[in-house]
């Protein structure tokens, strides 16, 4: 049985909306309205009534935004 800490280690760092605003230079709105329904762009992770993306994701499909 694995411990309360070796679990939060295995959680991935996630992402707000606002978190990708800030680093795509957008608004938040346009983030939720726009960016996130780019084909390519990670799909969210739902919790309560808040969304959220793994960072990991995120920034693959940065860095091939950039590519491009």
């Amino acid at each position: 049985m694995g411990t309360l800490r070796n679990l939060a280690q295995e959680i991935p760092e996630t992402m707000t909306a606002s978190d990708i605003a800030q680093i795509i230079g957008c608004s938040e709105r346009n983030v939720k309205d726009r960016v996130t329904k780019m084909p390519k762009f990670p799909k969210a992770l739902k919790i309560g009534r808040n969304r959220v993306w793994i960072k990991a994701e995120f920034t693959e499909w940065l860095m091939k935004q950039r590519e491009s």
